[in-house]
């Protein structure tokens, strides 16, 4: 991630302007059938560092999107975010 991602992040965070906004975002990385699990498993903990770690600490969840046609991957977000509106 770049620092213009970044600033997407901060507009986000402006934009939502909730003092709970993190506990109702979900961070979701995709593209994981075109790396290796070990290589996606480093660059997942590396965004999780570096890029989404405040989020995270107030609150935030991440999870996978496998890739496009896993229908089973999508209801495990769809899940995610269902759990997070409870």
């Amino acid at each position: 991630m770049t620092e213009r991602p970044l600033a997407h992040l901060a507009k986000f965070e402006k934009m939502c302007g909730d003092v709970d906004f993190p506990q109702r975002t979900l961070l979701v990385t995709t593209k994981w059938r075109s790396v290796d699990e070990a290589k996606g498993s480093r660059r997942e903990e590396e965004i999780r560092r570096k890029y989404w770690s405040s989020m995270m600490a107030l609150g935030s969840r991440m999870v996978r999107f496998e890739d496009k046609g896993d229908s089973m991957s999508a209801w495990r977000v769809v899940d995610a975010l269902l759990e997070m509106g409870k």
